[in-house]
């Protein structure tokens, strides 16, 4: 809390100096106050209306979608009376959207043993760094869009895959020597 504190009054003194609210805009709204502001809205939302159980996506011949649009959507109209508003919110908010309580706790699971694969394969490496640039970006995914989208459309997945990869043939140029 302090870091983040300090964070937020660096950013503040920078735009005192710059006389501009980028930074600000950038750092403090768009990566703290606007995802806390969605996920609040997700949380209120399906607290009181049905969970979308995945009906949206590849589950809808599962279970029926009971609204008339995707939730990021939803939400957009609901509190920004702006249907065309993609109101994108985090991983824990579209677990939440999908089934309440026991779909954050799912997700974190899954999203655990992904990152506990991540961290078996990459701790036997020799320059661990390229796992972790190779999963920045994509995993940054998850701050504003659900756990399936970023590892199927955000390239999680690949990006997993790929170091796994380039892990494997290290592993194997290793034991060649």
């Amino acid at each position: 809390m302090l870091l983040l504190t300090l964070f937020v009054g660096a950013v503040y003194v920078y735009d005192l100096w710059s006389r501009d609210i980028l930074a600000s805009s950038l750092f403090v709204r768009r990566l703290i106050l606007t995802p806390g502001l969605l996920t609040v809205y997700y949380l209120d939302f399906f607290s009181v209306n049905p969970p979308a159980q995945l009906g949206h996506s590849f589950l809808s011949s599962i279970f029926p979608y009971p609204y008339d649009l995707r939730p990021a959507f939803l939400i957009g109209r609901e509190y920004f009376n702006a249907p065309s508003m993609s109101a994108n919110a985090n991983l824990f908010a579209d677990a939440y959207s999908n089934f309440r309580e026991w779909g954050v706790l799912a997700f974190s699971v899954l999203l655990g043993g992904l990152l506990a694969f991540v961290d078996g394969y990459s701790r036997r490496l020799t320059t661990p760094v390229v796992v972790v640039t190779g999963l920045a970006l994509p995993a940054f995914a998850l701050t504003n869009s659900a756990l399936f989208t970023s590892l199927l459309t955000h390239g999680l997945l690949f990006s997993v895959l790929l170091t796994y990869l380039y892990a494997a043939s290290e592993r194997d140029r290793n034991q060649s020597l």
